[in-house]
Parts: structure tokens; C-alpha cells; sequence
């Protein structure tokens, strides 16, 4: 069969080399043309693969099969596609159709990370093979081949990663939560949320639903088989887990059943404790016992650059909340500082949400803007509190340092795109910066 890989980043690189491991007819592309030279100068484009430098009628009359990478769209390619009668594929979803193991899947606009990672450890830790993918690192393209149907497949999807889906295959899925996000990509949040949902359909077995995210809750009734996980209550008429006085309780059709304890889980923060019951959800869905959840609860571990603690100078705390690349989460790290006098520093490249309905809480006492960003935040947001403007993020922790008493929180609420590469450098060279304060 004669297949175009569309993107040709690291998931498109995968995606080539599994094609290529089956045998099949190669044909690449990316829209960014001298990337695209750089990556067959340079060998990283294989040589069996036929590399088109035009997407027209005549370069796609002879490909049977689409296979786009996150983020890429057809756009106006769409009517040229349909006339010539070309399948359309997102890589994680072509991937899917060949996995032997069965794969769990997590998507929301906040904790994905969280929770898959928390997922994987449970499963690790319970002396399951299990394999994180998707878009928390590793495509599965990369390594589906390496995959045995006794293995567990834990996956952070997208929304980009969920465009493509009606072929995607997944044992079950969580929903962690919805707000506005990524709305430089898409027109309206309901466009975006729409993206979200495609995960339900895409499942064999079992939805779980946060029943404390009341758009999330609503889906349930797309559903044929759900559950709810809360981190407070749930309605005597609701199935699923809820959290009551440090323990976790399972509710079925009325009635509840202690599941495990949380006495051991030390990690700070409710959208932590959110996480983990969307991940003990799944968890127990992947034929884990709640003893072996419940033991590895104290060995369980944050991934980076989300509300990580970096240092204490001079009786200031420094907090790196780098992952924080909308409103959702930022608000989400500040409910961690509710008795504190905190220094906030957002700033960054502008994914296109409206600052304007973002009100500080009173303990945030200073608001330092930078990047980008820094004129439109600042003028946006409602604060009581002193806002300075700063052109980069050295700047803005050089003057939190003058300024703070008690705890500077990094938690931009934008993507990172103005200084950095990923969220990942930014919160990596902020932990420098502060590192250097002495």
C-alpha cells in the first residue's frame, strides 16, 4: 500500500520507520521545506522513502493512505483528498489498529500528564509491563512493534491527536477536565471540546468522567458503559469512586464499598488528588487490586516543571509551575497558596484566551508579566494587587527576587514559545535562574 506520511516530527519519523518495517511504500512530506531538506541531508529521513516537495493532483494520485502527524491538518486539501478517494489517519490512531495490548487512554485540558504518569507508575509498580506513549513523549508508532499482547499501553492524547480517531482503538478512557485552551488553533472552545469528545467513541470498554468538572459530567450521556471518579461525593444514583474522609469508596447501583486508603499519598494539591482518582479508576480497569494500589500510593511521583518546589532563599519559597499554559491551571496552582503572600510570574507566546476573566485571588501580591504577553496580561486581568512588566523571564524572577517575601510562583498561563522551545526549557531555565539567587 502506498502511504504519505504528512509531519515529519518525531511521531512522523516513527510512523515512517513502522511503515517501513512492514514493507510498505513510503511517500513524506512537511510543510516546512527546509526542515524537510535538513532531514534527508542529514540521513534522518530514510532512503527508501520517495520525499514529495508539492502536495497537488498529481503527487497524490498514486497514495492510497494519509498518515498526519499531531498538529498537521489537511485544510485545503480536504476536497482534493475526498475526490481521489485517500484514507486519513492520525499517526497515534494507525498505530492503535496494530497494537497487540490493550491501550488506556487519558485526555482533558489539564493532568493528562499526571495521570498517565501516575497510571504507568501503578501499573510498574504491580509488576505489570506497562509503556507511556503518546503525547507525554514516546509515539507509539516507535514502538508498537516491541509491544506484547500481555502488556499494558498507558497514552496522553490530545486533542490534535483526537481529530483523527474514528479508527482509533482503546480498551477504555478518562476525561480529566475541560477549559479553554490551544483557541489560537481553533475558532470557538466549543470547536476544541468537540476535539476532546472524540475519545468516547473510540472505546471498547469503560468512560470514566470527572464528576466534579460539570461539562465533563454532561458526556455521560454519550455513553453506554461509564463511571464517575470525585474527589468529594458522588449522588446515590451515580456509579464510580469518591473520596470520603481520606478514603477512597467505589458506589454501585446505591451501594458503597470501601476501596483503599489514601493515608500514604503525601503529594500536595487537589487537581493532584484529582488526578489520582481518575488514574486509580483506570487503574483498577487494567485488573489492578486495590492492594497494590494502595501500596505504591507512597512511592508515587510528579513528572516536571508542574508546582515543583525548586528552592527556599532568604526565607522565600520558589515554585516551578512551568506546565502551566492556561488560565485552568493557573488558577489550579494558586489554590496550593491560599495562606501565602504570593509573587506571580506569568507571561509567555499567547494561545489565544481572554485574560479579561481572570481575577487574582488577594493573596497574590504582586503580578510580574513577561515575554510576550507581558502588555496583554497585565492590561487583562483584574488584579488588587501591584503589576510590573518585564521583557523576558530572567527579568521577571530578577524582580520577584527584589520584591518577594514569602512565595514566587511560576504558573504563566501561556505557552512558551516567545523564549523557549517548550514548556520544559522554560521551567528548566527558570530552576537556574533561581538557583543562582543566593
Amino acid at each position: 500500500m502506498n502511504y504519505l506520511v504528512y509531519g515529519l516530527g518525531v511521531s512522523g519519523l516513527a510512523c515512517v520507520e513502522l511503515l517501513l518495517n512492514r514493507k510498505e511504500n513510503v511517500w513524506v512530506f512537511d510543510d516546512d521545506k527546509l526542515r524537510l531538506s535538513e532531514l534527508v541531508n542529514k540521513g534522518i529521513v530514510n532512503s527508501k522513502c520517495r520525499v514529495v516537495k508539492k502536495l497537488n493532483k498529481d503527487t497524490l494520485q498514486s497514495i492510497e493512505a494519509i498518515i498526519l502527524s499531531p498538529t498537521v491538518r489537511l485544510n485545503k486539501l480536504n476536497r482534493l483528498v475526498n475526490e481521489l478517494d485517500i484514507k486519513v489517519f492520525g499517526e497515534f490512531e494507525f498505530a492503535s489498529q496494530v497494537c497487540k495490548a490493550p491501550i488506556f487512554g487519558v485526555t482533558g485540558t489539564n493532568g493528562k500528564t499526571t495521570t498517565v504518569n501516575f497510571l504507568h507508575q501503578l501499573c510498574c509498580f504491580a509488576g505489570e509491563k506497562a509503556h507511556l506513549v503518546g503525547n507525554v513523549g514516546t509515539p507509539l508508532s516507535e514502538i508498537v512493534d516491541n509491544i506484547h499482547s500481555t502488556d499494558v499501553v498507558v497514552a496522553e492524547l490530545s486533542n490534535f491527536q483526537l481529530e483523527h480517531s474514528e479508527k482509533l482503538k482503546l480498551k477504555s478512557a478518562a476525561l480529566t477536565n475541560i477549559a479553554p485552551d490551544h483557541l489560537d488553533k481553533y475558532s470557538s472552545f466549543e470547536e476544541y471540546f468537540l476535539a476532546k469528545q472524540n475519545i468516547i467513541s473510540c472505546v471498547t470498554d469503560c468512560v470514566f468522567f470527572n464528576y466534579d468538572d460539570k461539562n465533563i459530567r454532561k458526556l455521560a450521556t454519550k455513553c453506554q458503559r461509564y463511571q464517575f471518579f470525585s474527589t468529594q461525593y458522588l449522588p446515590s444514583e451515580q456509579n464510580g469512586l469518591f473520596i470520603e474522609q481520606n478514603d477512597v469508596y467505589s458506589k454501585q447501583n446505591g451501594h458503597k464499598t470501601k476501596v483503599l486508603s489514601l493515608d500514604s499519598f503525601i503529594l500536595k494539591g487537589a487537581h493532584n488528588l484529582s488526578n489520582l482518582m481518575c488514574a486509580i479508576s483506570l487503574g483498577l480497569n487494567t485488573g489492578l487490586s486495590a492492594g497494590e494500589i494502595e501500596s505504591s500510593l507512597g512511592k508515587l511521583t510528579l513528572p516536571r516543571h508542574r508546582l515543583e518546589f525548586v528552592k527556599k532563599v532568604n526565607g522565600v519559597e520558589y515554585y516551578n509551575d512551568s506546565k502551566a499554559t492556561n488560565i485552568h491551571a493557573v488558577n489550579s496552582a494558586l489554590a496550593n497558596f491560599r495562606n501565602r503572600q504570593v509573587v506571580l510570574l506569568m507571561g509567555g507566546s499567547d494561545k489565544g484566551e481572554d485574560f479579561s476573566k481572570f481575577k487574582l485571588p488577594q493573596f497574590v501580591v504582586t503580578l510580574i508579566t513577561f515575554g510576550a504577553m507581558k502588555n496583554k496580561i497585565a492590561k487583562q486581568v483584574k488584579a488588587a494587587c501591584n503589576v510590573f512588566r518585564c521583557e523576558s523571564l530572567a527579568d521577571a524572577v530578577w524582580m520577584a527576587k527584589k520584591l518577594a517575601l514569602d512565595v514566587v510562583l511560576l504558573s504563566p498561563g501561556c505557552a512558551s514559545f516567545d523564549e523557549f522551545d517548550s514548556y520544559a526549557e522554560r521551567g528548566e531555565y527558570f530552576c537556574e535562574l533561581v538557583n543562582e539567587i543566593s
